[in-house]
């Protein structure tokens, strides 16, 4: 016996076949509603709010002071250097203050209760700008 087989033939099965197939699976198929997730966690970033509660110079280059600092009140030590400078404009002249040192004492709630250091070096910078900005917009030190 000896049959020949058409091409054509298996052509045509295997196209139904796989028709019949993902006919079967498009049928079964339900998509699940895929739920967002962010690829990673932000933190709570509210803005901090610096205040100067007291200030009070203990020398020629010293003071202590004490900062509002949100709902907190942290007591500081500062060393600073005062220089004469000037914007450029005749009659701009005043006292520039730069701090050398910010030593954090004591940190409190608006109770009092006592909390450990939680200051970063953003918080000492600004810290820092704040103490010198008051110390010069009121005038407390005079440069020779």
């Amino acid at each position: 016996m000896n049959i020949k087989s058409n091409p054509i033939n298996y052509i045509a099965v295997t196209v139904l076949v796989a028709s019949v197939s993902l006919g079967a699976l498009a049928l079964n198929y339900t998509p699940q509603a895929t739920i967002y997730s962010p690829a990673f966690a932000v933190p709570n970033t509210t803005p901090v709010e610096y205040g100067i509660q007291a200030l009070k110079l203990t020398s020629d280059k010293s003071g202590v002071a004490t900062i509002k600092l949100d709902g907190f009140l942290v007591q500081v030590g500062f060393d600073f250097e005062m220089h004469p400078d000037s914007y450029g404009v005749t009659g701009s002249d005043f006292t520039a203050i730069e701090i050398n040192n910010l030593s954090v004492d004591q940190i409190t709630d608006l109770n009092g209760k006592t909390y450990r250091d939680f200051t970063d070096y953003n918080d000492h910078r600004n810290i820092n700008l704040l103490i010198s900005a008051y110390i010069e917009k009121n005038n407390l030190v005079e440069a020779v």
